[in-house]
């Protein structure tokens, strides 16, 4: 008997230990942040050449360059059909006069992020769909390039909003967790009263 009430006692002091420990900790939903994509490393680099894209002066065939160069070492490879900008850069800053050995970009087997350029006029929407896998973990980054304002929302097959970002001059990020593989809808639509240049970059 003796035994028993030392046994219940001990059990009540470790539920009441345990239920204090719970009640102090945060819930995993509220606690857990994703941790930090390539996506932010990218879509700098995506800003930084098409600045430099626009210049003539030789600080900015070496911006080109290293735009190209970060692009490639990080694997990201245009969608939609779009154009290669670690190629094109490549070859473009090698014309204004970058080394060409610090131009030259080597391209192997693509599996990293994609990206897409879109140019919006004012109030203009961009739409546009990918896949993304169930269980594991999706984000967009638009980031406009100069001091253009975008809207960033993503919607699942369903309609149901899976993230959204508004009225943003820097790069911001749509993170979230697909409990099924399916496509999803990317909409980025322009401010109302400028046009804007800006990078998507999936992952």
């Amino acid at each position: 008997m003796m035994r028993n009430r030392n046994l219940i006692g001990s059990t009540v002091v470790l539920l009441s230990a345990i239920s204090s420990a719970c009640a102090q900790a945060p819930s995993t939903a509220e606690s857990a942040q994703w941790p930090p994509g390539p996506e932010a490393k990218i879509a700098a680099a995506l800003v930084q050449g098409e600045l430099a894209s626009q210049g003539h002066s030789k600080q900015d065939a070496e911006a080109l360059a290293a735009a190209a160069r970060t692009l490639a070492r990080m694997g990201a490879h245009p969608i939609d059909g779009q154009e290669d900008l670690v190629t094109t850069w490549a070859r473009q800053a090698i014309a204004m006069g970058a080394p060409p050995g610090g131009a030259v970009v080597f391209r192997g087997r693509v599996l990293g992020p994609a990206y897409r350029r879109v140019q919006l006029s004012p109030a203009q929407k961009d739409v546009s769909s990918a896949s993304f896998l169930a269980g594991q973990q999706a984000s967009v980054t638009v980031t406009p390039v100069g001091n253009g304002q975008v809207d960033l929302r993503v919607d699942s097959a369903n309609q149901s909003v899976a993230c959204t970002v508004q009225q943003r001059r820097e790069g911001r990020r749509c993170e979230w967790l697909p409990v099924y593989t399916e496509r999803y809808t990317i909409t980025v639509s322009a401010g109302p009263r400028a046009p804007v240049t800006a990078f998507v970059v999936l992952n």
